[in-house]
């Protein structure tokens, strides 16, 4: 007796429609989170670039401020918000309320990173903030792994669901026929087989989507560098500090 996918869905008992849906359900989630991240990704890496290419005059020159300006036009780039943040935190132990550049050393007690090196304050900042960047580039890695490494166990679930099945339909009709045991082996085939196809793209799509968030994080480790080199290059002269935008 042949069976198509809607005969063996009729055949099954509630618990192995649980555990299909349960398999549909996540393969859904694979595919909200990696169309989800390829989206940010690509919007993220073409804001970074206009960012940077707009940014590279400022920052050579050590323009801070007009770098805290630029980043405000690239919300969704982390390379904005990473340089954006380092240079508005550098700035705040540079200069006072009105644009007047005041010592590191005379910072009211109570400031965070009181008596610290601006510029050591600086990449201790843009540390943190790498950290929280590399947060928000991995959202939704962390359930794309788990879905990959627990989809093979769920779909074995279904198969021994299935092989309850056949026994049971072996029970019933007193035979050990194919008829009495082929809904039930139909059944548990099919959940191994739709439990792999879950996995196997889940793990091949964290994979690649963790190596391109591993690019990106050198990217901007590479870029953090640069940025503090120029940080500390000026850091001292009068060319390197510039006064507040009027509000």
């Amino acid at each position: 007796m042949g069976f198509n996918l809607v005969e063996i869905w009729h055949t099954m008992g509630s618990l192995s429609k649980l555990v299909a849906i349960s398999l549909v359900a996540m393969a859904v989630l694979v595919l909200g989170v990696v169309i989800e991240r390829s989206f940010a990704m690509a919007r993220g890496t073409a804001q970074s670039r206009a960012f940077a290419k707009e940014a590279a005059p400022a920052i050579d020159r050590g323009d801070w401020q007009a770098v805290v300006d630029l980043a405000k036009n690239y919300a969704h780039s982390p390379l904005a918000r990473l340089l954006g943040g380092g240079a508005r935190h550098y700035l705040s132990f540079v200069e006072a309320q009105d644009g007047t550049r005041v010592s590191y050393r005379s910072a009211p007690p109570h400031e965070k990173g009181a008596g610290l090196d601006p510029v050591e304050a600086t990449r201790r900042e843009l540390a943190r903030g790498a950290e929280t960047v590399g947060a928000e580039l991995r959202t939704g890695m962390g359930m794309l792994a788990s879905i990959g490494s627990i989809t093979p166990f769920v779909g074995l679930f279904g198969t021994v669901v299935g092989i309850i099945t056949a026994f049971q339909g072996i029970a019933k009709s007193g035979s050990s026929g194919l008829g009495a045991v082929s809904a039930g082996i139909a059944e548990a085939l099919v959940m191994t087989a739709f439990g792999l196809l879950v996995a196997i793209p889940a793990v091949l799509l964290f994979n690649y989507l963790n190596g391109k968030i591993d690019g990106v994080e050198r990217k901007l480790t590479t870029a953090t560098g640069e940025f503090l080199d120029n940080l500390e290059h000026y850091h001292g002269s009068d060319s390197g500090v510039h006064e507040r935008r009027a509000a």
